[in-house]
């Protein structure tokens, strides 16, 4: 008698897999391009998610739980705990998003903070100079990353039906 075994792969869903897909892309995309950019002084650039300014090598771990994700589709194992990465993707984006902001509100008071003591020290004619080459401005990471939480809190919402 003969012992036939088949290697089958396991059925992903489609439409599923697409979207993890694009959340991956995505959370590649939000720690690499800038979040915000920042001229002072004539002088400026990009901070990014990953720079030792905001969260350093932490950021790195979006992209990681985003990509487990997606892969995670494919090993029949890992089924059953797809929607708690799904999950886990959300809350580590959702605190990002509110760790981002806290530190920026925190830059934007300490620049008015030194605003202040530059009209002090240096009268209002010059300070007013001085606080008009300063410009905050929302990079291209930014748009990534909102559409990255808003696809990870829809991919939450409908894989709780499943």
């Amino acid at each position: 008698m003969a012992n036939i075994q088949t290697n089958s792969l396991p059925t992903v869903d489609k439409s599923g897999f697409i979207l993890a897909a694009g959340l991956a892309a995505l959370s590649v995309a939000s720690i690499t391009l800038p979040i915000i950019n920042i001229k002072v002084m004539g002088f400026g650039g990009g901070l990014t998610l990953a720079s030792p300014h905001f969260l350093g090598g932490l950021a790195y771990l979006l992209p990681l739980i985003f990509l487990v994700g997606m892969a995670a589709r494919f090993a029949p194992q890992m089924q059953p705990h797809v929607h708690l990465l799904e999950i886990i993707g959300l809350v580590v984006a959702a605190g990002i998003v509110l760790y981002a902001a806290m530190t920026l509100l925190n830059g934007m008071s300490q620049l008015s903070n030194a605003d202040q003591q530059m009209a002090q020290v240096l009268g209002s004619a010059n300070a007013r100079q001085f606080s008009s080459m300063r410009g905050l401005s929302i990079g291209s990471g930014t748009f990534g990353f909102g559409l990255l939480l808003l696809g990870s809190a829809w991919q939450v919402w409908s894989g709780r039906r499943r």
